[in-house]
Parts: C-alpha cells; sequence; structure tokens
C-alpha cells in the first residue's frame, strides 16, 4: 500500500511539472496564447534547439512585419538632342585677304556674308557684270565698282546668288567691267544690293526657263550686242537679239533701259526694216516668236 501510495504521489508531481513548464506564451498585444497541445509545442522546443521560451522564438513571433521604405521612382529626363550644325559657306574665325576671284573661296556657291580684306593697292584681275558679278570676277575690284570700299581699301562683305544669262559692263568709281554672257554662278555685295540677275540674255531662247514664262523683265546695257541678229519688225524670231529688238522698237531711246519682252506665236514670215538706227532682216517661216512692251502687240504680219 505504501508502494502504490508513494507510487500514485510520484505521478502527480511528474504531471505538476510538465504543466509547470509550458506556461502560455504571450501574444503581441499582451494576451496569452493557448498551445494547441503539449505534443506541438515540445516538437517545436526539439526543432529549434532551444525549447519553447527560448529569446530568439519570442522575438520572431513577436516582432511586427517591417514596412518596406518607400520608393522613388526613377525620374527619367527626356534627352535633348542637340542638332548638328549644319554647313555654313560664312567664313567665321580671323579675317583674312580676298582671293583673287570669287570662286576661290571654299564652297563659293554657298558662300553667305563672308568677310575679307582688300588691300589699298589698285586690285588685280578681271570684272565681269555690274552687280552681280561672274563668280570668277575679282572680289576687290567689283568692291571698288560698287564703292564697297574707296582707294584705301578696307573690309568687304560678299555673298554668292545664282548665275546669270548675261552680264552688262560699265565703268564707275574708276572701275571698267566688262559685259559676259551666261556664267553659272554670281556674288554680290548685300550693302549694295544687286542680287538680281537684271542684264538681259542674248537673244529670247536664252532666256532660263523661258518656256514657262509670257513674259520677262530685264535691262539692256549701255553697250548694245554687236553682231547679234535681228529677224522681224515688231514681232521678232525668238532667235533674235532682245536688246537690239528693243532698240529697233523705239522702246529705249538710249542705249541702256529696262524692258518687258512677251511670247507670241511663230510667223509664217518676217519683215525686216529700217529703224530707230537699228537695221532688221527678214525671214521665212519660224516657229516661235517674241516683241516688247509698247513696241509691237505680237501679231505676224
Amino acid at each position: 500500500m505504501r508502494t502504490s501510495a508513494a507510487l500514485a504521489s510520484v505521478l502527480l508531481l511528474s504531471a505538476s511539472c510538465v504543466v509547470a513548464t509550458r506556461p502560455p506564451r504571450p501574444g503581441p498585444s499582451g494576451e496569452p496564447v493557448a498551445a494547441s497541445s503539449g505534443a506541438s509545442l515540445e516538437a517545436s522546443a526539439s526543432a529549434s534547439g532551444s525549447g519553447v521560451g527560448s529569446p530568439s522564438t519570442i522575438a520572431s513571433s513577436a516582432a511586427p512585419a517591417s514596412t518596406p521604405a518607400p520608393t522613388t521612382p526613377a525620374t527619367t529626363t527626356p534627352a535633348t538632342t542637340t542638332p548638328a550644325p549644319t554647313a555654313s559657306a560664312t567664313t567665321a574665325g580671323p579675317i583674312t585677304d580676298c582671293p583673287a576671284t570669287f570662286q576661290q573661296l571654299p564652297d563659293s556657291t554657298h558662300v553667305k556674308d563672308h568677310r575679307c580684306a582688300c588691300k589699298a593697292s589698285d586690285p588685280l584681275g578681271t570684272l565681269y557684270g555690274s552687280g552681280p558679278f561672274s563668280s570668277d570676277s575679282s572680289i576687290c575690284k567689283a568692291a571698288r565698282y560698287v564703292g564697297e570700299i574707296g582707294d584705301k581699301g578696307g573690309v568687304v562683305t560678299v555673298s554668292a546668288t545664282s548665275g546669270c544669262a548675261a552680264y552688262h559692263g560699265g565703268t564707275a568709281n574708276g572701275v571698267t567691267s566688262l559685259a559676259w554672257s551666261a556664267h553659272k554662278g554670281s556674288f554680290y555685295f548685300p550693302a549694295k544690293g544687286g542680287a538680281a540677275c537684271t542684264a538681259c540674255p542674248n537673244t529670247f531662247k536664252d532666256i532660263p526657263d523661258v518656256d514657262k514664262l509670257l513674259s520677262f523683265d530685264c535691262t539692256c546695257g549701255a553697250k548694245l550686242p554687236e553682231g547679234g541678229g535681228l529677224y522681224g519688225t515688231g514681232i521678232y524670231t525668238t532667235d533674235s537679239s532682245l536688246c537690239l529688238a528693243a532698240k529697233h522698237a523705239g522702246v529705249i531711246k538710249g542705249t541702256n533701259g529696262l524692258i518687258t519682252v512677251k511670247k507670241a506665236p511663230g510667223c509664217g514670215s518676217y519683215k525686216g526694216t529700217t529703224a530707230n538706227g537699228v537695221t532688221s532682216s527678214s525671214w521665212a517661216s519660224y516657229p516661235k516668236s517674241f516683241y516688247v512692251a509698247g513696241g509691237g502687240t505680237g501679231t505676224c504680219p
């Protein structure tokens, strides 16, 4: 009986010890959290190797979930594309002496506001035109002609312009220029104007894009063309001299002036006459004609 009673006391003591070693674990807010069973608590303690109440286990269970730090979205700045500089024919940098002719400038057909220096000595080279000038003309002689500089020389500004069907000659500021026929390129002095081609070409057929035009304005120079053909009276074949026709028709009284020539149909014949000091020739049928405004009506004889 004592043995049974002692054994019962030992079993009661063991049960009380087991219960004492498994107190409820506090939750995050302090409330006790009941273990589901003693077996599950023992298994957890056995797996961690530190027992149910180990600081690492409690800390990891009780610590609130961390909130990730806000991230600032990356700001993408649009790439700024700087356009590649276009090639400019304008000469930059220090001012140098002008070359002998305009066409000796780099990329001369696109030159704009190029500055160069002319010396005080008389400029060499040949000059064609009276503004614009053919691109194979002397820059400094042209500058003297239009008054861009005087006898002491100086810095000039020149620009390219299109070629002309003809160039007037003349004399100005002690410089003489020559008349010339068509040339592929020209230049002028912006401060003095004269960018447009105004000189009349030799014949009506020589007018640029003549088939697209109904009329054309140009100026006859101080010297009328020599040896140019003239066929008709009042209406002329298109291979006739424009300025001789204007003089013959009485449109220009002297030897120079602005004229307007107009397209006309071809005629079966052309009559030659002498008028205003100019003699024209007769001709047979010709496919196209022209007349000078103020000196004819464009009617075939």
